[in-house]
Formats: structure tokens, C-alpha cells, sequence
């Protein structure tokens, strides 16, 4: 028996669909569990959803076998803007950019129509969460760059230690350095500096620090040798 096709523009707004139905992406993940022979146990591995909702790509089947009116007018605009922005191998900037992804997405987008046995119906039901988080990462790049274009170098020499109130702006991994890299404003001025530490901060995160002024690169201060006072007071008054 022939598998019905399915034109992409079904495909997308099927996605789209599913991506606001659930409100993120929903994959199936991998559970663990242990099983006893003898004295000994075995872990074994069963494929589970990750929550008690259906994943974004089942969805998909659904909304696609059904008479599609759970597939509204906007997720067929939100759907050709997800593809289009694949289809034009858009390098993403969310963090660890593998290749084949972006080739396998490149792919997708381009193909013209699909069966629900299509090995690209799991990797669509992920492109709209993958595109809203490289749209979030321009926004913060192109921010960024704005606030270093207007920033102003700090106050001090070079090797002079700091101790400094700071906004986290931006923190990012990398893993070519095992830590990462920090742009933050001093005391809510447009004093940006650069710095790289192994703890995760959050936008808009205040702390305390203290650091060693290594570096002045156009507008922006780098500081190494840094450390988190804030994480030593909370330690202290714990």
C-alpha cells in the first residue's frame, strides 16, 4: 500500500502546530532502569516522553491524519518561516553548531513532500525550538554588540586589580576553553567587560567580583585571574 504524501507546507504548519500546542519540544527520552539476575543488576534502557505529553513529532501524525484543524492559518506563516530560515543554511548560534545537523535540516527544508515514515518528520518537530533559540541568540548578539559599540574602557591600568559590581549581559560555553565567556556591565554603566569563569551566571544576574585587568580590546575591558566575591559571601553567611 502506498503511504500518503503529504506537501511541506502541510509539514511545517504541522510543526509549528505541535511547537505551540506544547509550548516547547517535546522528544522522546531515555529512561533507566535496573533489572535483577542472580545477585547481580542490569541497567536496561526503555524510550519514555520525557513528560505525560505527547511528543511534538506524534503530535504532528496526529494533526496531519486528522482533518487538520487543529493547524491554524498563523502556523502555516510560522511554519514557512522556520523553513525558510533552514532552507537558506542559516548558521546557528546556539552553542555546539554541529554540521550534519545543519545539513540534515538544510535537507528537510527543501524537500518538497513527505510520508509519516519520513526519518525528517523528528528532526522538524525540533526546528521550531532550535529556530526560536538561534532568533534569541542574534537578539542578545546584536544587544551586545550595541552596548559595546557605546561602551566605555574601565577606569585603571593595565594588571591593576578590581573589585566590582557587575550585570551579567551575556554567558556562553566554551568548550574550547572548558569555561565561559562573560560580558558584563559595571555598576549599570556602559562599561562592558570580558572575562571567562567556570560557573554558569544567568542574564541580568548582579555579583560581586574581583579580577585582574589583563586587556583592552577597543571598547571593552578584559579581566582575568577573576573570582566571584558573592559566591564567598553566600558561602560565609551561610
Amino acid at each position: 500500500m502506498t503511504e500518503k504524501m503529504f506537501p511541506r507546507d502541510q509539514i511545517w504548519a504541522a510543526t509549528a502546530a505541535a511547537q505551540r500546542m506544547n509550548s516547547e519540544y517535546v522528544k522522546r527520552g531515555v529512561s533507566s532502569k535496573l533489572i535483577r539476575e542472580g545477585n547481580k543488576n542490569y541497567p536496561i534502557q526503555e524510550a519514555t516522553p520525557l513528560d505525560m505529553k505527547l511528543t511534538n513529532a506524534a503530535l504532528m501524525r496526529i494533526f496531519l491524519t486528522s482533518d487538520q484543524s487543529d493547524i491554524l492559518p498563523e502556523d502555516f506563516v510560522k511554519g514557512e518561516t522556520i523553513r525558510v530560515h533552514f532552507a537558506s543554511n542559516v548558521t546557528l548560534l546556539f552553542e555546539g553548531t554541529i554540521q550534519s545537523f545543519l545539513k540534515q535540516a538544510l535537507d528537510a527544508s527543501t524537500q518538497e513532500e513527505f510520508d509519516l515514515k519520513d526519518k525528517a518528520i523528528p528532526l522538524i518537530a525540533s526546528l521550531p525550538a532550535s529556530y526560536a533559540r538561534d532568533v534569541k541568540r542574534r537578539e542578545e548578539r546584536d544587544y551586545l554588540s550595541e552596548l559595546s559599540m557605546n561602551s566605555r574602557l574601565l577606569s585603571g591600568n593595565l594588571y591593576d586589580t578590581v573589585e566590582l559590581e557587575v550585570t551579567i549581559v551575556d554567558c556562553i560555553f566554551k568548550s574550547k576553553f572548558g569555561s565561559h565567556a562573560v560580558n558584563a556591565l559595571v555598576n549599570g554603566t556602559n562599561q562592558l567587560l570580558f572575562f571567562f569563569e567556570r560557573e554558569m551566571f544567568k542574564m541580568g544576574d548582579v555579583v560581586k567580583i574581583s579580577g585582574r585587568i589583563k586587556a583592552f580590546h577597543g571598547n571593552t575591558t578584559q579581566l582575568n585571574y577573576v573570582r566571584n566575591l558573592s559566591k564567598k559571601e553566600k558561602d560565609t553567611n551561610f
